[in-house]
Protein backbone atom coordinates (compact mmCIF):
# COMPACT_ATOMS: atom_id res chain seq x y z
CA UNK A 1 0.00 0.00 0.00
CA UNK A 2 1.37 3.40 -0.97
CA UNK A 3 1.43 6.24 1.54
CA UNK A 4 1.16 9.92 0.75
CA UNK A 5 3.35 12.02 3.01
CA UNK A 6 3.36 15.76 3.51
CA UNK A 7 4.36 18.45 5.91
CA UNK A 8 3.31 21.82 7.27
CA UNK A 9 6.00 24.43 7.80
CA UNK A 10 5.17 26.26 11.03
CA UNK A 11 8.05 28.74 11.30
CA UNK A 12 5.77 31.79 11.29
CA UNK A 13 3.66 30.36 14.14
CA UNK A 14 6.74 29.60 16.24
CA UNK A 15 8.15 33.07 15.49
CA UNK A 16 4.90 34.68 16.67
CA UNK A 17 5.06 32.78 19.97
CA UNK A 18 8.45 34.44 20.51
CA UNK A 19 7.15 37.91 19.58
CA UNK A 20 8.93 37.93 16.20
CA UNK A 21 6.36 39.13 13.69
CA UNK A 22 8.33 40.18 10.59
CA UNK A 23 10.88 38.42 8.41
CA UNK A 24 13.59 41.11 8.75
CA UNK A 25 13.65 40.63 12.54
CA UNK A 26 15.00 37.14 11.96
CA UNK A 27 17.96 38.21 9.75
CA UNK A 28 20.26 39.57 12.51
CA UNK A 29 19.32 36.73 14.88
CA UNK A 30 20.43 34.19 12.28
CA UNK A 31 23.53 36.23 11.43
CA UNK A 32 24.60 36.08 15.11
CA UNK A 33 24.66 32.29 14.68
CA UNK A 34 26.75 32.32 11.49
CA UNK A 35 23.84 32.07 9.05
CA UNK A 36 24.11 34.89 6.51
CA UNK A 37 20.85 35.00 4.55
CA UNK A 38 19.43 37.89 2.55
CA UNK A 39 16.06 39.41 3.42
CA UNK A 40 14.61 37.67 0.35
CA UNK A 41 15.99 34.28 1.42
CA UNK A 42 14.57 34.73 4.92
CA UNK A 43 11.21 35.71 3.43
CA UNK A 44 11.14 32.47 1.39
CA UNK A 45 12.21 30.53 4.47
CA UNK A 46 9.45 32.03 6.63
CA UNK A 47 6.70 31.83 4.00
CA UNK A 48 7.44 28.16 3.34
CA UNK A 49 8.26 28.65 -0.35
CA UNK A 50 11.88 27.67 0.12
CA UNK A 51 12.64 24.36 -1.60
CA UNK A 52 15.57 23.36 0.61
CA UNK A 53 16.73 23.90 4.14
CA UNK A 54 20.18 23.04 5.44
CA UNK A 55 20.55 21.44 8.83
CA UNK A 56 22.74 24.40 9.85
CA UNK A 57 19.83 26.79 9.18
CA UNK A 58 17.44 24.45 11.00
CA UNK A 59 19.78 24.31 14.00
CA UNK A 60 20.09 28.11 14.03
CA UNK A 61 16.31 28.55 13.84
CA UNK A 62 15.87 26.11 16.72
CA UNK A 63 18.43 28.04 18.77
CA UNK A 64 16.87 31.43 17.99
CA UNK A 65 13.37 30.20 18.80
CA UNK A 66 14.25 27.77 21.61
CA UNK A 67 12.42 24.95 19.86
CA UNK A 68 13.01 21.61 18.18
CA UNK A 69 12.71 20.68 14.49
CA UNK A 70 9.43 18.93 15.36
CA UNK A 71 8.05 22.31 16.48
CA UNK A 72 8.86 23.77 13.06
CA UNK A 73 7.67 20.89 10.87
CA UNK A 74 4.40 18.99 11.34
CA UNK A 75 4.31 15.85 9.24
CA UNK A 76 1.30 14.00 7.84
CA UNK A 77 0.87 10.58 6.24
CA UNK A 78 -2.19 8.92 4.76
CA UNK A 79 -2.98 5.93 2.61
CA UNK A 80 -2.82 6.78 -1.07
CA UNK A 81 -5.51 4.27 -2.10
CA UNK A 82 -8.26 6.81 -1.31
CA UNK A 83 -8.80 9.51 -3.88
CA UNK A 84 -10.17 12.92 -3.06
CA UNK A 85 -13.26 14.08 -4.96
CA UNK A 86 -15.44 17.15 -4.87
CA UNK A 87 -18.07 15.23 -2.92
CA UNK A 88 -15.76 13.48 -0.47
CA UNK A 89 -13.47 10.48 -0.26
CA UNK A 90 -14.22 7.53 -2.48
CA UNK A 91 -12.31 4.29 -2.56
CA UNK A 92 -10.02 4.05 -5.55
CA UNK A 93 -11.33 1.80 -8.33
CA UNK A 94 -10.30 -1.77 -7.75
CA UNK A 95 -8.83 -4.11 -10.32
CA UNK A 96 -11.40 -4.95 -12.96
CA UNK A 97 -13.61 -1.93 -12.28
CA UNK A 98 -14.02 -0.45 -15.76
CA UNK A 99 -17.13 1.61 -15.02
CA UNK A 100 -15.23 4.82 -14.12
CA UNK A 101 -13.33 4.54 -17.42
CA UNK A 102 -16.51 3.94 -19.39
CA UNK A 103 -18.24 6.86 -17.69
CA UNK A 104 -15.30 9.21 -18.11
CA UNK A 105 -14.84 8.42 -21.78
CA UNK A 106 -18.54 8.36 -22.67
CA UNK A 107 -17.74 5.20 -24.61
CA UNK A 108 -19.58 3.79 -27.56
CA UNK A 109 -21.58 0.65 -26.72
CA UNK A 110 -19.10 -1.64 -28.48
CA UNK A 111 -16.13 -0.12 -26.67
CA UNK A 112 -17.95 -0.23 -23.33
CA UNK A 113 -18.76 -3.90 -23.90
CA UNK A 114 -15.14 -4.68 -24.78
CA UNK A 115 -13.83 -2.79 -21.72
CA UNK A 116 -16.28 -4.62 -19.48
CA UNK A 117 -15.28 -7.94 -20.98
CA UNK A 118 -11.58 -7.22 -20.54
CA UNK A 119 -12.24 -6.26 -16.94
CA UNK A 120 -14.11 -9.52 -16.40
CA UNK A 121 -17.42 -7.78 -15.75
CA UNK A 122 -20.93 -8.63 -16.82
CA UNK A 123 -22.22 -6.11 -19.41
CA UNK A 124 -25.60 -5.93 -17.63
CA UNK A 125 -23.90 -3.68 -15.07
CA UNK A 126 -24.01 -0.87 -17.62
CA UNK A 127 -27.69 0.06 -17.58
CA UNK A 128 -27.41 3.47 -19.26
CA UNK A 129 -25.75 2.39 -22.51
CA UNK A 130 -25.21 4.96 -25.19
CA UNK A 131 -24.26 4.41 -28.78
CA UNK A 132 -23.04 6.75 -31.50
CA UNK A 133 -25.55 7.90 -34.09
CA UNK A 134 -25.25 10.45 -36.90
CA UNK A 135 -27.07 13.02 -34.75
CA UNK A 136 -24.95 12.37 -31.66
CA UNK A 137 -25.43 10.16 -28.64
CA UNK A 138 -28.69 8.26 -28.33
CA UNK A 139 -29.76 6.31 -25.23
CA UNK A 140 -30.82 2.70 -25.26
CA UNK A 141 -28.56 1.34 -27.96
CA UNK A 142 -30.89 2.18 -30.90
CA UNK A 143 -28.37 4.31 -32.75
CA UNK A 144 -31.18 6.68 -33.78
CA UNK A 145 -31.81 10.20 -32.51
Amino acid sequence: MKRKVGYTWRLREVMARHQIFTDPELVPLLRERGIDLSASQVHHLVSGTSERLSLQVMAALCDVLSCTPADLVATTAENADVRKTATGDLPAPGPGDARPVVDALGCHDVIATRLASEAGEDRSRYADDHVRSPAGWAPGGTGDS
